[in-house]
């Protein structure tokens, strides 16, 4: 049995401008270094051997500090690479929504299972595939006690696909973790820190929320 403590990088610019950032290799901002600081305080005492980061700017430089701060080895794994957005990539989440309006009308009113399958058009990485190339690679680092520095839409796609939504598309915050435990080739959360919630009510919604 191991456990996993899958978590997000720090805030970027692009983050805070809310720009879908996917494939784009951006940096940490002055706030994702002190997310990453705040991540580490949360991490000192779960016990684990080895950090495993995505090779972008911003999951190494959250690892560094990971690393740093609790002493232990960092390496970077493929298997992580954020969730690919294609030509989205680099526009702000509200343009793309406004440009797009009639196909986000129809993404909000299909059943969580049609979001994790199928991509909103060919060109970006459903869930699904996102989550098969992350529980690959958990296979391959999971025989000892892991932090794995990722991006949210592998996060998202990694709860989706364990079924710990039923309505919303879970996201966390820069300094929140997905804790899992593995076993036997099979995964169960056992804890999430840091769920973004949306500002509205569910009971008031006839749509589920969708988030990036």
């Amino acid at each position: 049995m191991s456990d996993l403590y899958i978590v997000r990088h720090g805030e970027t610019t692009w983050n805070q401008e809310q720009k879908l950032q996917g494939r784009t290799d951006i940096d940490l901002n002055e706030k994702g270094y002190q997310d990453a600081h705040n991540l580490s305080i949360k991490l000192r005492d779960k016990g684990s051997d080895f950090i495993y980061c995505s090779p972008f700017k911003r999951t190494m430089a959250t690892a560094q500090i990971l690393s740093q701060q609790l002493d232990l080895p960092c390496t970077p794994h493929d298997g992580l690479l954020p969730r690919s957005f294609g030509p989205w990539e680099g526009e702000p989440i509200s343009k793309i929504k406004q440009d797009n309006a009639l196909l986000f009308d129809q993404l909000f009113m299909w059943p969580l299972s049609r979001v994790f399958k199928e991509s909103p058009i060919n060109s970006i990485e459903s869930y699904l595939k996102v989550s098969q190339r992350a529980f690959k690679a958990f296979e391959e680092v999971g025989h000892h006690n892991s932090i794995l520095v990722t991006h949210s839409g592998v996060i998202a796609s990694i709860l989706l696909a364990l079924n710990y939504s039923s309505f919303e598309i879970p996201m966390i915050n820069h300094d929140g973790f997905v804790h899992i435990v593995m076993s036997k080739g099979e995964y169960k959360v056992k804890e999430v820190c840091g769920l973004v919630k949306p500002v509205e009510n569910i009971s008031n919604r006839k749509s589920r929320y969708f988030a990036f």
